[in-house]
C-alpha cells in the first residue's frame, strides 16, 4: 500500500496530449504479452508513466529502441527523458495473470481472463499515465487460443475477427476518448444472451450478456432491466446510447461487484442471475438497480469523467441519484425513498459520526480504494437531490442538459457540475460547495411559538454541524427544507399570500433564521424536511396530539412513515425497559387500522408504514440494552397491536394471500409484514399460518420470510 498522502491541492495537469492508444494482447496464463503503442503530441519535458509488477521487455520512440540512458525505471514509475514534441512510444511488457492475487489489472477468475482497472489497475497491465484526466481513443487487438478463448471482448465496436491457425484474433475500437480506468478485457468460455434495442433515433444496438452456459437461462430479468434503463435515460434525460453494441460480462468471482467500463460492463454473476425459485424480490430489485446504475455511467462517468479521484462523487453521487430515480419510476416512489433514507441513516450517518468521518470530496487520501464510501456515494446522491429541490425539476434538467453539452468528452470537476446549474438557472450556489468540503451530519434545532390572538406562527431554526476529525469550525450550510403546517382539523394551511401553496421550500443560509407564518388559525403540527429534502437530523419537539395528526393526515409519504417509525421506536424502547406490557395508545391503534383499511392504494408503502423497527435499530437508539429484552419487546408490540386488530390483519392477509404469486412485489411485502403480526403470539395457530404461507407459495420472498416467523 502506498503510504504517501495525496492532496487535492496537488493536482497538476499532464504535460502532453495522448491521442491514441493501440494495445495488443497475446494471452497466456503465466506470460501474457502486452504491446502498447501510444501517440503523444504537445509534449513538454519528461513523460512520466505508471507501472507496477511489470516485466519490461523494450521501449521505443518512433521505432527507435531506447537505451537505459534514455529512461529511468522505478518501482512504480517509468520516466522517459527528452521525448520529441510529437511521438509514438511503444512499450512491450509481460505480465502473469495467474499470479495476480491483487485482482487489479488483468487476472484470471475461474479460467476467465478479466480486468479491473478502477481506480489504479491499468498500471498493472502496462506502463501508462494511469490517471482519469488522460482521455484517449483505444484500439485493442486480442490474440488467444481458440479453444481456451472462444470469446474475447473489449471496449467499443468489434472491427474484425479472424482465425489464424489455432488462435483467434479480434480487434475492438472505441471511438470515444476514455481514461485508462475504463479499459476492459474479458476472454474465455462464455455463452451469450442477445437482444436488440432501437434508440429513439432508430439506431439498432446489440445487447449481449455473456455468462457461463449453465446460467444462461437465468439472466432474462437482467437484460430486460438493461432495456428499461436505456429507454428511461432517453425519456428522462434525452440521452441515447452511442455505440452499436453493449456488452455485459458475468464473472463468478469478480471482485468489484460491478464495473461500468465503456460498452463492456463487468459484473459478479450473482448480481445478474435471477430465478423465481431461488431469488427474492429484494434480489430482483437490486439487479434492476445495479444494471441501471452501471449503464447510466455511460454518460455520467464515461462520456464525462472525473478530472481526478477527488471528484469521485461527481460520477458516483450523480449516478446513484439517477439510479434512485429510475427505481422510483419502475416501482413505488414512496417505498424507494424510505429505503434510501433508511440506508443513509444507518450507514452514512454512522460514518459521519465516526472517527472515519470525511466530506463528500475529501481533501486528501493515502489509499484511493478507501474512497468508495457511503459518504461519497449515498450522501453525494443527496446533494444532487438537494439541487433538484432548490432549482425545481425543470431547472435541474436545464442545468443537467448544459452540463452534458459543455463537458462531453472532458474530465470534469464538481465545480463544473455546480456551475452548470448556476449558469442555466441564473443563481449563485457558492455556499452549496460547503456540502462537498465539510464533513458531518448537520443538526437542526427547531423552536416554535404560536400566538393564538394574532394567528401567527414563529419558527426559529438553528443549524449546527458537529466537530469531525480535522474539522472543528464549520460554516453555516445552505440547507433546503420542504415545509408544511397541518391544522387540528387534519387539513394543511395555505402558506403563501395567494393561498395556493400548502408546501413551501425554505432555504437556510445562516446559523439561525426565523420564519413567520400568518393566518394560521390553530396551533399547527409542523411537517418539515418533507421527502427528506436534506440529509440532516431534526430536533423538533411536538406534543402527542400533533404527532397523532401527522401520523394520520400527513400527505408526504416519507414524513408519514418517519413519524410512525419514530413512534414505533419509542414504544419498543419503553417496552424493553419494563417487565409488564405497556398500554398502546388507542389513537396509534387507529393509525394502524387506517393503514390496513387503505392498503390497496400502495401495498408496498403500507408494508413500510406497518414495519416495526429492527432489533438493530432499537439497539442503536438505546444507551444501555439487553438483546433478549429488545427481542421480547419488539415481539410484544407486534403481538399487542395484532390483538387489538386481529380481524383487520387477517382480512388484509387474506387479500395478500390471493395475490401472493402475482407480479406485485408490494403485495408480497404487505403479506410478510401482516404474517409477522399474526404469528407474533408464537402459538400453534401461528405455526399453522406460517406453514400455510410457506407451502402455498411458489415465491422465494414469501417462503423465506415464513421460515423466520
Amino acid at each position: 500500500m502506498n503510504s504517501k498522502i495525496i492532496k487535492q491541492t496537488d493536482y497538476k495537469a499532464v504535460n502532453f496530449v495522448l491521442q491514441d492508444v493501440n494495445l495488443e494482447f497475446i494471452l497466456d496464463d503465466i506470460n501474457t504479452s502486452v504491446i502498447n503503442k501510444m501517440k503523444f503530441t504537445n509534449v513538454e519535458g519528461e513523460i512520466c508513466l505508471d507501472g507496477i509488477d511489470l516485466e519490461l521487455i523494450s521501449i521505443s520512440i518512433n521505432d527507435k529502441i531506447l537505451t537505459k540512458e534514455d529512461y529511468k525505471k522505478y518501482k512504480a514509475q517509468l520516466i522517459i527523458f527528452s521525448p520529441p514534441n510529437s511521438c509514438t512510444i511503444e512499450i512491450v511488457t509481460n505480465i502473469n495473470p495467474n499470479l495476480n492475487s491483487r485482482l487489479e489489472g488483468l487476472y484470471i477468475s475461474d479460467k476467465i481472463f478479466v480486468t479491473q482497472c478502477e481506480a489504479q489497475g491499468f498500471r498493472r497491465i502496462t506502463y501508462f499515465p494511469d490517471r482519469p484526466d488522460v482521455l484517449s481513443i483505444y484500439t485493442v487487438k486480442i490474440i488467444g487460443n481458440k479453444k481456451l478463448f472462444p470469446v474475447m471482448l473489449s471496449n467499443g465496436n468489434l472491427i474484425s475477427k479472424k482465425i489464424i491457425h489455432n488462435n483467434i484474433e479480434v480487434i475492438w475500437k472505441d471511438p470515444f476518448p476514455k481514461p485508462s480506468y475504463l479499459f476492459a478485457l474479458v476472454a474465455g468460455k462464455l455463452s451469450k444472451t442477445n437482444r436488440k434495442f432501437y434508440t429513439k433515433s432508430n439506431k439498432k444496438v446489440d445487447l449481449n450478456i455473456w455468462i457461463r452456459k449453465e446460467d444462461k437461462n437465468k439472466i432474462k430479468f437482467a437484460i430486460n432491466s438493461l432495456v428499461k434503463a436505456m429507454k428511461w435515460d432517453e425519456d428522462k434525460y434525452n440521452l441515447e446510447y452511442d455505440l452499436n453494441i453493449f456488452n455485459i460480462a458475468a464473472i463468478n468471482n469478480f471482485n468489484m461487484g460491478a464495473m461500468e467500463n465503456k460498452s463492456l460492463n463487468i459484473f459478479n454473476s450473482k448480481f445478474l442471475i435471477a430465478d423465481k425459485n431461488t431469488s427474492t424480490d429484494n434480489e430482483y430489485d437490486f439487479i434492476e438497480t445495479i444494471v441501471a446504475h452501471e449503464y447510466f455511467h455511460n454518460w455520467t462517468g464515461n462520456r464525462i469523467t472525473c478530472r481526478d479521484w477527488f471528484q469521485l462523487s461527481l460520477k458516483e453521487g450523480l449516478t446513484v441519484y439517477r439510479d434512485q430515480e429510475f427505481s422510483s419510476d419502475m416501482g413505488s416512489r414512496a417505498v424507494k425513498r424510505i429505503k434510501d433514507v433508511r440506508l443513509l441513516r444507518t450507514v452514512q450517518f454512522a460514518e459521519d459520526a465516526s472517527p472515519l468521518a470525511h466530506s463528500v470530496r475529501p481533501k486528501s487520501y493515502a489509499e484511493i480504494n478507501n474512497f468508495y464510501t457511503a459518504t461519497v456515494y449515498n450522501k453525494g446522491a443527496e446533494l444532487i437531490r438537494m439541487l433538484e429541490s432548490i432549482l425545481s425539476e425543470k431547472g435541474f434538467l436545464k442545468g443537467f442538459k448544459h452540463y452534458i453539452k459543455k463537458y462531453d468528452g472532458i474530465a470534469a470537476t464538481c465545480e463544473n457540475f455546480i456551475s452548470s446549474m448556476e449558469y442555466a438557472n441564473n443563481i449563485d450556489l457558492k455556499q452549496f460547495y460547503l456540502w462537498y468540503s465539510q464533513a458531518g451530519t448537520p443538526e437542526l434545532k427547531i423552536d416554535q411559538s404560536y400566538n393564538k390572538k394574532t394567528k401567527i406562527l414563529d419558527i426559529k431554526i438553528t443549524q449546527n454541524i458537529p466537530n469531525t476529525p480535522n474539522q472543528k469550525y464549520k460554516k453555516p450550510m445552505l440547507i433546503p427544507l420542504k415545509f408544511s403546517l397541518l391544522g387540528s382539523d387534519g387539513k394543511f394551511f395555505n402558506l403563501d399570500e395567494n393561498s395556493t401553496k400548502k408546501e413551501l421550500l425554505i432555504v437556510l443560509k445562516k446559523k439561525t433564521q426565523k420564519f413567520s407564518f400568518k393566518n394560521i388559525t390553530s396551533n399547527p403540527a409542523i411537517s418539515i424536511n418533507r421527502s427528506f429534502t436534506s440529509p440532516v437530523k431534526i430536533n423538533l419537539k411536538q406534543n402527542d396530539n400533533k404527532l397523532k395528526l401527522l401520523m394520520m393526515y400527513d400527505n408526504d409519504t416519507f414524513k408519514k412513515w418517519d413519524e410512525i417509525n419514530q413512534y414505533f421506536l419509542k414504544l419498543c424502547i419503553k417496552q424493553s425497559k419494563l417487565k409488564i406490557d405497556i398500554k398502546i395508545n388507542k389513537f396509534f391503534i387507529l393509525v394502524i387500522k387506517n393503514i390496513l383499511d387503505n392498503c390497496c392504494k400502495d401495498p408496498g408503502f403500507a408494508a413500510e408504514l406497518l414495519s416495526v423497527p429492527s432489533e438493530n435499530e432499537i439497539a442503536e437508539n438505546t444507551k444501555v440494552y439487553i438483546p433478549e429484552n429488545i427481542h421480547e419487546a419488539r415481539n410484544t408490540i407486534l403481538k399487542n397491536i395484532n390483538s387489538a386488530l386481529t380481524n383487520n390483519f387477517s382480512s388484509v392477509l387474506n387479500k395478500c394471500y390471493l395475490r401472493k404469486n402475482s407480479s406485485s412485489r408490494g403485495w408480497r411485502s404487505l403479506h410478510n409484514i401482516c404474517l409477522e403480526y399474526v404469528t407474533a403470539s408464537k402459538d400453534k395457530n401461528s405455526e399453522e399460518l406460517a406453514y400455510r404461507a410457506y407451502n402455498s407459495s411458489n415465491n422465494m420472498t414469501i417462503k423465506l420470510y415464513s421460515l423466520s416467523c
